[in-house]
């Protein structure tokens, strides 16, 4: 298993490349004004897996919102591949039972240190809209550390009539579950919450109000730069 090594020299560069790359690449940078606030403890925050840039946007909006101690979940190939990772609170879980047990006994430690755990409960990178289908590590910690509140974070993004496309994200309500619940039950409910919480954010992504506060502007896309010309040389009318 791969541990976290939190630098913060290392976050404090690493922040700086990646502001300027969403906004090199994205239009707009939104969060939803119905995000519930996160509580004020340790807590298990799953998040939705649709996109390379998930675990990007998850650090953005940790350094720019949240500002939480936070530790992530991060596959073994993954964290390999990218071990800077590491420096920026990734550790690792592999596929083998052994490996599984590792991690969640590490990520059960982090959560009584203080710290979050965010996981992709997913897996893997699932389409935007397919139904959710967890696996059960994020309903065994919840099983093993009850006092740690369970938060739905949900990513939803697209273009909207712009050469760029836009990202929006949500905080939902904590699960609500029993004392006696054993993991799988902690799972479903999981499911079920996210699949509320994603509704959410598409009702109002979709809408034709647009319930949103701006995290940050990127750069535009060659159309809206091209009328932006034409502004300023007064030959739009």
């Amino acid at each position: 298993m791969i541990e976290a090594a939190r630098s913060p020299m290392f976050i404090r560069v690493f922040d700086k490349y990646n502001a300027w790359l969403i906004k090199r690449h994205f239009k707009k940078v939104y969060v939803s004004r119905s995000s519930v606030p996160l509580p004020d403890k340790p807590s298990i925050l799953i998040v939705n897996h649709s996109s390379w840039w998930d675990p990007l946007f998850l650090f953005y909006y940790n350094e720019r919102l949240w500002k939480r101690n936070s530790l992530a979940m991060m596959d073994e190939e993954g964290l390999n591949r990218y071990p800077f990772f590491a420096k920026l609170g990734a550790f690792s879980i592999g596929k083998r039972a052994r490996s599984i047990h590792t991690s969640l006994q590490y990520a059960e430690q982090q959560l009584r240190n203080g710290n979050d755990i965010f996981l992709f409960p997913q897996g893997g990178e699932n389409p935007l809209e397919e139904p959710f289908s967890f696996f059960t590590g994020a309903g065994h910690l919840k099983h093993a550390v009850p006092e740690a509140p369970v938060v739905p974070v949900c990513f939803y993004h697209g273009f909207r009539h712009h050469q760029l496309p836009e990202w929006s994200m949500i905080t939902g309500n904590p699960v609500h579950g029993a004392p006696s619940w054993n993991r799988r039950r902690w799972t479903d409910e999981m499911e079920q919450s996210m699949e509320e919480t994603r509704s959410t954010l598409r009702r109002e992504w979709n809408g034709s109000e647009k319930p949103f506060t701006i995290v940050t502007k990127g750069r535009a896309g060659i159309g809206e730069s091209w009328e932006n010309l034409k502004r300023r040389t007064g030959r739009l009318t």
